[in-house]
């Protein structure tokens, strides 16, 4: 009774996982190879047959068999090649082996060369049974791994996709927050203009004297303009970088001109290193454009007071600060490769 429950569950598993199993069969023996197959269709998905090696091999070509059972003696080609060829390409190939060899030298070389069971001739088909439904436990085995194996992959690229959209989402939330914080520096900003009228009643008493102040150093520069010609040397520099001084000098008190005022320090420090540097020329256009902007600047602040926000410098204005600190950095590199 036990044996016959053993049998009745051997039968059970073998129909339930052989449903996806196929196999190829290659016996040279019709009536054995008649048999083998009549038994293997009530349990398998698909069971092919070859009558020998170069036919089976052809078959294999063709698709992929999870289990090959094959005969030794065939003609064509014999089982021993069949199975060396099927090795070269798969080491991983399932292949039981139908023999009726007994002798310890065959036996050897064909586990030497990785085959995995043996089916007796003639058949035994209790013997066939059992070792059919272990070989069907080891292929659903692997055939349920490489599906866990392949479910892991698609859930780990979907992982990667899903950082990649994460970190994509969290780009875009650091830029909003730049873009939100830029704007709210404009809003501050724009809370803390400061129109010239504004800056006129808060140094009711200074106004005059940065006029004033300011006036002189444009005469002193006109005055140099006359004694100068198109361009200007390493050393007639030193006079403009004295005048810029006396500028950041006068500006550094006033908050309200921080930003100018650390312009013109900074002019004033790049044109200093240059002076100091070989005899060269220098275009003089720039500076004469640099004064006129700054002429504007004293009259609309301290005179007119028509400037709406004296902290904020016109496009033009930062335009000439940029093409002479350009120009600075040029000569700069032509003093260092002359010096090189």
């Amino acid at each position: 009774m036990k044996c016959d429950q053993q049998v009745h569950i051997r039968t059970k598993n073998l129909k339930e996982k052989g449903k996806e199993i196929d196999i190829l069969v290659v016996e040279d023996d019709e009536v054995l190879l008649s048999q083998l197959v009549n038994l293997l269709k009530k349990f398998f998905n698909r069971v092919d047959i070859a009558s020998n090696g170069i036919e089976a091999l052809n078959r294999i070509s063709e698709r992929d068999y999870d289990l090959i059972i094959t005969d030794l003696v065939m003609p064509l080609l014999d089982g021993f090649s069949l199975i060396e060829n099927i090795r070269k390409e798969d080491s991983e190939q399932l292949i039981l082996v139908l023999s009726g060899y007994s002798d310890n030298e065959n036996l050897l070389q064909l586990i030497n060369m990785g085959i995995d069971g043996f089916l007796p001739k003639p058949v035994n088909i209790d013997v066939v049974m059992e070792k059919l439904h272990k070989t069907t436990e080891i292929i659903y085995n692997r055939k349920a791994l490489k599906h866990y194996m392949k479910m892991l992959e698609e859930s780990h690229a979907e992982l990667l996709q899903r950082d990649s959209e994460l970190e994509e989402t969290l780009n875009e939330m650091n830029q909003l927050k730049l873009e939100v914080k830029e704007q709210n520096c404009t809003e501050d900003i724009a809370k803390e203009l400061m129109s010239a009228e504004d800056f006129a009643k808060l140094y009711i008493h200074e106004i005059s004297y940065l006029n004033e102040e300011f006036e002189i150093l444009e005469e002193h520069f006109n005055t140099f303009l006359l004694q100068e010609h198109k361009s200007i040397n390493s050393e007639s520099i030193g006079t403009i970088v004295h005048l810029l001084q006396q500028y950041c000098k006068h500006l550094e008190p006033y908050g309200e001109f921080a930003y100018l005022q650390a312009e013109l320090c900074s002019l004033a420090g790049e044109l200093a290193e240059l002076s100091a540097s070989l005899n060269i020329e220098f275009s003089i256009s720039s500076f004469v454009l640099l004064f006129d902007h700054l002429e504007q600047l004293r009259k609309g602040v301290f005179v007119s007071q028509s400037f709406h926000d004296i902290h904020k410098l016109d496009k033009a204005f930062i335009k000439v600060l940029e093409d002479i600190s350009n120009e600075i950095s040029s000569s700069l590199e032509l003093v260092d490769s002359l010096v090189s």
